[in-house]
């Protein structure tokens, strides 16, 4: 059952108000929560509150004013989205629950999407980007008998030829952090596993861009 009200959206991480275009704050990418209240907080920008279906039990469908990703062909929440920026190109990479979503590409330039394949489905990846390539390092991944392993993979995509290439880690690991300095690429740390132990990581991966 579905009943007519005015609402808005909240992040409940970090209190910021937002329009009910958005599925996620722009801020820190929590999943919004929607509020059936008529007055927003004097916070939310004017010309966000919509008139839309709010669903009050079960079994109805929202049909006016939902909330869902504007690009065409996403049937999924993502849990975990990692982003990176590649000249004009927005690079995607997320974790579905229970389900991996392929890397998702559009040029800033042009309202299109295009998908591509990390050569392993993982989560918990780190991403950074130098030059034209933007790199996907490490992260965990699922074998047939549902136990986790670190990996030592990491992803190249190149922006300017538009292809994709891989590296190897020199220690696998999951949930690193990456930056870039310079032309080069440093991911650190992270934690390590295998079907039995586990640990923390001091290893620093470093990834030179050279000049042609």
């Amino acid at each position: 059952m579905t009943t007519s009200s005015s609402y808005w959206q909240h992040c409940p991480q970090c209190s910021t108000p937002r329009g009910t275009d958005a599925q996620f704050c722009g801020e820190c990418g929590t999943p919004l929560r929607r509020e059936a209240e008529k007055h927003p907080p004097p916070g939310l920008e004017a010309g966000q509150l919509r008139e839309g279906q709010i669903p009050t039990g079960t079994g109805g469908a929202c049909t006016k004013g939902r909330v869902q990703p504007t690009a065409a062909g996403w049937r999924f929440w993502p849990l975990w989205v990692l982003a990176s920026t590649v000249g004009l190109a927005v690079i995607l990479a997320a974790f579905i629950f229970f389900g991996w979503l392929p890397p998702a590409a559009t040029d800033s330039s042009k309202p299109t999407w295009s998908t591509a394949t990390i050569s392993q489905a993982r989560i918990l990846l780190a991403v950074t980007t130098v030059g034209s390539t933007a790199l996907f390092a490490g992260g965990s991944w699922q074998d047939s008998d549902g136990t986790w392993h670190a990996s030592d993979v990491v992803d190249l995509y190149d922006a300017t030829t538009n292809t994709w290439g891989t590296a190897t880690l020199s220690q696998a690991r999951t949930e690193l952090a990456a930056t870039t300095v310079g032309s080069t690429a440093l991911f650190a740390g992270g934690s390590w596993r295998d079907s039995s132990t586990s640990g923390q990581s001091d290893v620093v991966d470093l990834y030179t861009l050279h000049a042609p």
